[in-house]
């Protein structure tokens, strides 16, 4: 029987939610650690990276999304004394801190669009040492859930449906998540400490089965979480400073389901990433340790539907971009030519609310490439920034100097144009360039950067759409495979139309394990179950779980036709990922015959993760070297599948 699906990803590259360190590198034998506790399989609450989603696509969204957490207050077994107690956290996440709360941060980086609040209890004490703790933490925190049972309606905290009122009847049946306090200072701030390392995971196998009943009538279940610690301090912990919230903040983010935005692998060199320009990589640490963490970069609040970012469709002089601390504002500039899935974000960055800690003002520029990571639906799945070469989202360095690149540190005033260097121009002549990662020019240029202010102004030459791309797969990869347990040469396919005629030249595919080998093949038709004449096909090699881009030789589409993509899987179980929230096109097949026959059992549970690119000359508006109209056309970011 070859309809089967599995429901976990099976793969050695595993997604963490953690917070960087203070300083420096990850200690040796970090990631196996996590790994062999499987923390962070499952990243972002499910519940809220649906309800995310959907209110990104809803053109009329107006309404502030609300997310209401408890926070429990756990001490280790071995642990006699704690400093802070509950009304501490409350102050210092919801109330009126000083330096500012949590609550504070993101009222101000979403522009008032979301609500956290909630309540702290405890201390409760757990039957685990911090050794145990640290050996099992899903155990640790499934019982300190547990004994917080009897103070928290945990059915009060499930608000992932769409009427935006918690257990209602439109919700999971799921906590939305919870923020576990334990005793004591960090792992990740210095040396010398053997306390637990702030993450943000689900307990899976721990899930804990409250006594609060929910809407539906089932008990609420509790799963997705993320730990932080006590104090401030690491080797030697500050027993009068509570820890400040820039940590909670960061692990928070992951919990509403955004990846970290650093180096994670060790494997190949490591980079800072976005350094401490962004919440999800060490801008959690700026600030006094954390107090004032910077904003979330353009491309989290993009991510979080807090901006829909302009997009630049012809060439323009003298464009405006006013500061984003305080305007829901970000330029897009396509790059690939299909407008598809790499781009460039631009975001004026100034020290002001929450930013005031800032290496230095200016335009920031991110150069963006999607397909490293899975989709919207498991956008935190995937090599995100772990490849220094090629990023989910990286900062083109104003100077020149690479410093993050290479690690020299974690942002400066060099980052962001015009910076201390003055640089007013970046194109393909430029270093940084406009090109793309592999080299190829690009014809896009920003130039006559403006002194930095409030409001900044920026020359732009664009590049035009040379072609369309076709997904019916619009949230991409989830944590599902189709396929069997035998590990056989497997076939999944999908049938397209093609809008308007041109050249098939890209195909972008999923795949779920590192090492692989596959073959992609073209069709020129398909009847239903069997493929027409072969048009062209491609061996290769994954090294990654990841999207995989494969050049077409140039394949002739007519307006209208339909044509034919299969992807064989080499050896594999459960090779062909899917989306399996999306709408379902019921266009993806599956075949086990070495690719004769199809049947169409995918579209029972999703679209298969296969992409078609069609390169097509009706579609280029502009010539690149045009000369520069008086005026921009900007358009919403949809429907895009990214």
């Amino acid at each position: 029987m070859n309809r089967i699906i599995i429901s976990t990803f099976l793969i050695i590259n595993i997604i963490y939610g953690i917070n960087p360190p203070q300083n420096g590198n990850f200690p040796d034998g970090f990631w196996e650690k996590m790994r062999q506790q499987d923390i962070g399989q499952k990243y972002g609450d499910p519940g809220w990276v649906k309800k995310i989603s959907n209110y990104i696509n809803d053109p009329s969204r107006d309404t502030q999304l609300e997310f209401f957490v408890p926070v429990l207050l756990g001490k280790y077994a071995d642990v006699s004394t704690t400093y802070f107690n509950a009304s501490d956290y409350d102050q210092l996440l919801f109330g009126e801190n000083p330096t500012g709360s949590m609550k504070d941060y993101y009222n101000e980086i979403s522009y008032g669009n979301f609500l956290v609040d909630g309540t702290s209890g405890g201390w409760y004490e757990s039957t685990l040492t911090m050794a145990q703790a640290v050996s099992n933490a899903k155990e640790y925190v499934a019982g300190i859930a547990a004994l917080a049972d009897d103070d928290f309606d945990y059915a009060e905290y499930d608000n992932d449906g769409p009427d935006n009122e918690p257990n209602s009847g439109d919700d999971d049946g799921y906590v939305d998540g919870i923020l576990v306090v334990y005793s004591g200072c960090g792992a990740e701030w210095g040396s010398g400490n053997d306390n637990l390392w702030p993450h943000m995971s689900s307990l899976d196998a721990y899930e804990y089965e409250t006594n609060d009943i929910g809407f539906n009538g089932s008990n609420i279940i509790v799963s997705s979480y993320a730990v932080n610690p006590e104090l401030a301090g690491g080797g030697d912990c500050y027993t009068d400073i509570i820890r400040p919230m820039g940590v909670y903040a960061h692990e928070f983010g992951h919990i509403l389901g955004l990846p970290d935005l650093y180096d994670r692998d060790d494997s190949d060199g490591n980079s800072a990433g976005l350094g401490e320009w962004c919440l999800m990589a060490s801008g959690s640490w700026m600030g006094w340790a954390g107090d004032r963490p910077a904003h979330m970069s353009a491309w989290c609040k993009i991510e979080m539907g807090w901006i829909e970012p302009a997009v630049v469709a012809n060439h323009e002089t003298n464009i405006e971009i006013p500061q984003v601390e305080t305007n829901p504002f970000a330029l897009k500039i396509w790059e690939d030519d299909f407008h598809f899935s790499r781009y460039f974000l631009l975001e004026n960055r100034q020290p002001v609310g929450f930013d005031d800690d800032l290496h230095g003002p200016g335009i920031l520029m991110y150069h963006v490439n999607e397909n490293r990571r899975y989709g919207p639906d498991y956008f935190s799945g995937g090599s995100c920034n772990d490849d220094e070469s090629d990023k989910l989202v990286d900062i083109e360095e104003a100077d020149g100097n690479d410093d993050l690149d290479e690690e020299v540190n974690r942002g400066d005033d060099g980052d962001p144009f015009p910076g201390s260097t003055a640089n007013v121009t970046f194109n393909d002549s430029s270093y940084p360039a406009a090109s793309r990662n592999d080299g190829t020019e690009t014809g896009i240029s920003v130039t006559n950067i403006s002194d930095t202010d409030s409001i900044m102004t920026a020359d732009i030459l664009m590049r035009p759409k040379y072609g369309y791309g076709i997904a019916y797969d619009e949230l991409g990869i989830s944590s599902y495979g189709f396929g069997n347990s035998d590990e056989s040469d497997k076939w999944g396919g999908v049938l397209f139309t093609a809008e308007d005629g041109g050249y098939l030249t890209e195909v972008d595919f999923g795949v779920r394990y590192s090492d692989s080998y596959w073959t992609a093949y073209i069709y020129d038709s398909f009847n239903g179950s069997s493929p027409g004449t072969l048009m062209d096909s491609t061996t290769g090699h994954s090294e990654n779980d990841d999207w995989v881009t494969v050049s077409v030789d140039s394949v002739p589409i007519g307006e209208g036709q339909d044509f034919f993509v299969a992807v064989k899987y080499h050896n594999e179980t459960y090779p062909v990922c899917f989306d399996k929230t999306g709408i379902q096109s019921n266009r993806s097949y599956y075949s086990t015959d070495g690719g004769v026959t199809y049947a169409d059992y995918i579209s029972d549970y999703g679209d298969a993760n296969i992409r078609a690119k069609v390169s097509s000359d009706a579609l280029v508006g502009i010539e690149p070297v045009a000369a520069v109209p008086s005026d921009i056309m900007l358009f919403p970011n949809y429907p895009n599948p990214f």
